[in-house]
């Protein structure tokens, strides 16, 4: 019988096993960071940045409530098609409201 690491024992242990490759990680990175790169919104691009992962079969439940005020942070577990948590990704998103144009700017990566 073959060893097992200590990650694989943890990821059984949360029922976590399917893991995000690294080229798709890389491929929605570059797309988020090309969707926010010197743009700012009006409001919070939610919605945008949902069907943007989507495209790569990554996907997020949206938290009710949570994306609110002028500056804030989330880090959101990402499900495959099928449902299954990725054991190694989350998505990261940080923004601020600026104080004269009132639009925000939006930071978005897969982590």
């Amino acid at each position: 019988m073959a060893r097992r690491t200590f990650l694989e024992y943890l990821n059984e242990a949360i029922g976590a096993s399917v893991r995000l490759p690294a080229r798709m990680r890389s491929a929605a990175n570059v797309a988020l960071a090309d969707f926010t790169r010197n743009q700012y919104f009006d409001s919070l691009p939610i919605s945008e940045i949902y069907d943007l992962l989507k495209g790569y079969g990554i996907y997020w439940e949206e938290s009710e409530g949570i994306y609110t005020g002028r500056e804030g942070r989330i880090s959101e577990d990402l499900y495959d098609a099928d449902g299954q948590m990725y054991s190694n990704a989350n998505l990261v998103m940080t923004w601020h409201k600026m104080p004269e144009s009132g639009r925000y700017e939006v930071v978005a990566y897969v982590s």
